[in-house]
């Protein structure tokens, strides 16, 4: 096999790859949309504070993570 056509197929590979991902991301972002419009902001809440309550450590980084950043942009 010529090298042109293993560099053709890994693109191509890899294309599609990044094609499912997008996918799978849009298909994420309707079910959000759907499940804000059924539930309501109060739904999300509830639905935020389940996962709060079952990743804390989690939940606690991503929380000083998102202040660090608040900060950063608040000083410039």
């Amino acid at each position: 096999m010529a090298p042109e056509a293993g560099m053709e197929q890994a693109v191509k590979q890899a294309g599609d790859s990044i094609a499912g991902v997008a996918d799978k991301t849009v298909a994420a972002a309707a079910r959000a949309a759907r499940d804000i419009r059924q539930e309501g902001i109060g739904g999300v809440v509830d639905d935020l504070g389940i996962l709060i309550r079952r990743y804390p450590l989690q939940a606690l980084l991503l929380g000083l993570g998102c202040g660090y950043l608040l900060s950063r942009a608040r000083q410039d």
